[in-house]
């Protein structure tokens, strides 16, 4: 499951890639 949610933050990472700062 946890893998699910690494897809996730990927993808938004690719969607807002200045959230990439949150990091």
């Amino acid at each position: 499951m946890d893998g699910g949610k690494k897809n996730s933050k990927v993808q938004e990472l690719m969607v807002y890639p200045e959230r990439r700062h949150d990091c």
